[in-house]
C-alpha cells in the first residue's frame, strides 16, 4: 500500500495550482447562485401580479 501512496503524491506546485483554480470558481458559483435567486423572485412577482390582475 505504501507503493500506492507513493504513485498518488501531489505536489506543492500541483496543490497551489488546484487552489487557486477553485478560487477562481467561487465567485462564479456565487454568481450563479444569486443568478438563479433573482430569477426566482422575478418569476413569483411576475405570478404574483398576473393573479392580481386576473382577480
Amino acid at each position: 500500500m505504501s507503493s500506492r501512496r507513493s504513485r498518488s503524491r501531489i505536489s506543492d506546485d500541483q496543490i497551489a495550482d488546484l487552489v487557486s483554480k477553485l478560487q477562481q470558481l467561487i465567485p462564479e458559483i456565487r454568481n450563479r447562485r444569486s443568478d438563479k435567486e433573482y430569477k426566482m423572485r422575478a418569476k413569483k412577482l411576475i405570478a404574483d401580479r398576473l393573479v392580481s390582475r386576473l382577480t
